[in-house]
């Protein structure tokens, strides 16, 4: 997980159209390499996890490398696949323009749609207007037949046996 290109995830397999479609994402790409930061700060914090995660690599790079042939076996049904997924990944970019588009525009249209809705509700909610709610409430359960009981002080004590 170091540098963070596709080819990098795919070295001596099959190529898979849908991962370098992904890769054109921004917010894809951008999560991928601040993930790769990340990872790559905690993997040197000591030298403990640098050799426990060095392991790991390893490891996952020879069951790679072990299961290639048997990849290589499904070549024909995963490459129908992975075409569907990336005619899937076409149609939603055409669709959905919106994956296109950069993650600080995305924070961006998010925190001021959140603004926006905020600033809708507390311009609509006033302290009467709670106050006059929970009376509203209050009033039901009171009216109820617990509410009743509740405020009469009458109660059937319930014992199983």
């Amino acid at each position: 997980m170091a540098s963070g290109t596709a080819s990098d995830t795919q070295t001596g397999g099959p190529q898979c159209q849908t991962i370098n479609k992904l890769w054109e994402f921004p917010l894809i790409s951008s999560a991928w390499t601040q993930s790769s930061s990340l990872y790559n700060r905690v993997k040197e914090a000591s030298p403990l996890l640098n050799n426990a995660l060095t392991t790991a690599e390893s490891t996952v790079q020879y069951a790679a490398a072990t299961a290639t042939p048997t990849v290589q076996m499904f070549q024909t049904p995963l490459s129908k696949v992975d075409e569907t997924l990336t005619r899937g990944l076409n149609s939603l970019e055409q669709r959905v323009p919106l994956v296109k588009a950069e993650p600080a525009v995305l924070l961006e249209g998010a925190k001021s749609y959140i603004v926006s809705k905020v600033t809708d509700v507390r311009q609509n909610v006033t302290v009467r207007s709670l106050k006059d709610l929970a009376k509203e409430k209050a009033n039901e359960v009171l009216n109820s037949r617990y509410g009743n009981i509740a405020f009469q002080g009458t109660y059937v004590l319930y014992t199983p046996f």
